[in-house]
């Protein structure tokens, strides 16, 4: 979208009476775009991978490890787990400044 189409549909937004903008996407990058879309994934890559994920070979594997991933997250924020420890600790350290 150029600058002359923005102004255009902020200005059309702006005056129909009763409707509300909720919000417009605005790409400021649009001369350098060309520059940046060969970090777009194509569809088909995409669909690929998704592919692999839910119907593949190694879709039980990458199910057991994103499970036990889950695990070892879940069990560092209970008490007296990893993050739970170092979250206690910064926070008295925060009050030690204030006491």
């Amino acid at each position: 979208m150029v600058r002359q189409e923005l102004a255009k549909l902020l200005k059309e937004c702006r005056g129909d009476g009763g409707k509300e903008l909720m919000g417009a996407v605005i790409n400021s990058f649009y001369e350098l775009e060309p520059n940046y879309a060969d970090h777009y994934r194509k569809r088909e890559a995409i669909e690929k991978a998704v592919t692999e994920i839910m119907v593949g070979n190694e879709q039980e594997e990458m199910r057991r490890k994103v499970f036990a991933l889950g695990e070892m997250a879940r069990s560092a924020v209970e008490e007296g787990g990893s993050s739970f420890t170092n979250l206690t600790a910064l926070i008295e350290e925060l009050r030690s400044f204030w006491s």
